[in-house]
């Protein structure tokens, strides 16, 4: 009897803490779309974080995309393995993207500005499809110095707007492959002039 009266005390007592509190149920961290105990930020700061990946997602699949269509169409050593570069480091990118929001619980979405790198991306290949020999060889580096220029502005933007400090320092590091990239791209610029 003694034992029966303390559980149900103990049940109303959680029960009216629960109400005074305005919470109808125990918060667990672990539940729900924050299901990483590094992200605890409210649910506007998931949403944009989720957008800001989903950016980088859409950058990298861009240039994953056109190198792939170089590393079949180059007629120059130097721009294949531009391409080859290319489609190696931005795979490799887009893995530790995808891999971060498994880390954090963020379900990556598309945002404008993925859709917008995505549609940029699209056109950029539709135009090379259409080109080959030097001519394609050129307007492909052309694009690469064109869209990394694009993206380290893109990436700059994003990194102002992250909340999460894994995702910020995962936008750094994107930066500062997309900036040797450029500088890749640019040099063989100059010598295919």
């Amino acid at each position: 009897m003694k034992t029966k009266m303390l559980v149900s005390l103990t049940a109303v007592t959680v029960s009216a803490l629960l109400l005074t509190t305005g919470c109808t149920r125990p918060f667990d961290p672990l539940s729900g779309p924050y299901n990483h105990p590094a992200f605890v930020g409210p649910a506007a700061q998931y949403h944009a974080d989720s957008k800001l990946l989903g950016a980088v997602v859409a950058l990298d699949r861009s240039e994953i995309n056109a190198a792939a269509l170089a590393q079949h169409k180059a007629t120059h050593g130097d721009v294949r393995r531009l391409a080859d570069m290319m489609y190696r480091e931005h795979n490799q990118n887009l893995r530790e993207t995808e891999l971060l929001g498994q880390r954090l619980g963020i379900l990556i979405q598309q945002g404008p500005t993925a859709v917008a790198l995505e549609r940029a991306g699209a056109r950029d290949v539709a135009h090379l499809e259409r080109l080959n020999g030097s001519a394609f060889d050129r307007a492909y580096v052309n694009a690469m110095v064109k869209d990394h220029r694009a993206g380290l502005r893109t990436v700059n933007g994003l990194i102002r707007q992250a909340h999460d400090p894994m995702v910020k320092r995962h936008l750094e590091m994107t930066r500062d492959h997309i900036a040797m990239h450029l500088r890749e791209a640019e040099a063989l610029q100059h010598n295919l002039r």
